[in-house]
């Protein structure tokens, strides 16, 4: 009896490592609000390698024009997405349900990202102060941004350690020589295939971003990012030169497996010592 439940929890533990393998959905968005949501960069049934976003893979899932004007969107673990619209405010939904019932979001923090030349916060390029893209950065627990600015720091990454350093913009910032891209997102998973040429053709992309010409390209590290546009390791031209918002959502059923797993070894070992 006792080897049977040990079997048991076994199974229940390789289950929980092939759950946490490959899934993480990614929703994107364009200007005019479509939002469709994709099953990996190159995995599962709609992945982003399967087309461009106005005729290629990906579901559509809702349609909010109002998101089509935000600065940047970006998931946080513990369910939570977060959003700088089109004034600066960075605004909060609980979860990505209601996201995407394109529910009235909770202001954190009113005017963080605010467009000091113009007034407003414009998605589609406004004045000093606004940015284009925001991500969670899953490698160090905090947020990054990309500036939006009419000078040389245009396209520059801002980094936040945590939630509050974002929320009164109290970061480190760091010259970069893309200027143009659209938004970028942190995807934890390492399925992106390797397309550039060598030595760069490396699989598994974590930081990716979209050009102003509508490319999404990824890069192994951050830093690689900052450093230059050659760095990146993959890329597929085109994918959406109207798009405003994408970010990913690891599956959340990797972590109830996890609790169920670790609840069955428990019981395993209290039996054990009966």
């Amino acid at each position: 009896m006792k080897w049977v439940q040990t079997s048991l929890v076994i199974l229940a533990a390789t289950s929980v490592v092939a759950m946490e393998s490959g899934a993480t959905t990614i929703y994107a968005v364009n200007d005019v609000g479509f939002v469709k949501r994709y099953t990996g960069i190159d995995a599962g049934t709609n992945p982003i390698t399967g087309g461009n976003f106005a005729s290629g893979a990906g579901v559509q899932v809702a349609t909010i024009p109002g998101y089509g004007e935000y600065q940047g969107m970006t998931y946080v673990p513990g369910g939570s997405v977060l959003g700088v619209n089109p004034s600066g405010d960075v605004v909060q939904w609980s979860n990505v349900k209601q996201w995407l019932a394109n529910a009235t979001p909770t202001t954190l923090a009113a005017d963080v990202f605010a467009d000091k030349t113009n007034g407003n916060g414009a998605a589609g390029g406004g004045g000093a102060g606004t940015i284009h893209g925001l991500s969670y950065d899953g490698n160090t627990g905090g947020f990054y941004v990309t500036l939006e600015a009419a000078d040389d720091s245009d396209g520059d990454i801002r980094e936040y350690a945590s939630l509050a350093d974002l929320l009164t913009d109290t970061g480190v910032s760091s010259a970069a020589s893309y200027g143009g891209n659209l938004l970028n997102f942190y995807y934890p998973d390492e399925d992106a295939p390797g397309t550039a040429g060598a030595p760069n053709d490396i699989p598994g992309a974590n930081y990716f971003q979209i050009g102003g010409n509508g490319t999404i390209e990824g890069h192994q590290t951050l830093a690689d990012y900052i450093a230059s546009p050659g760095n990146r390791t993959f890329d597929l031209q085109p994918f959406g030169a109207g798009l405003r918002v994408a970010f990913a959502v690891p599956e959340p059923s990797s972590v109830v497996l996890s609790i169920l797993a670790v609840g069955g070894l428990l019981f395993v070992r209290k039996r054990a010592s009966v």
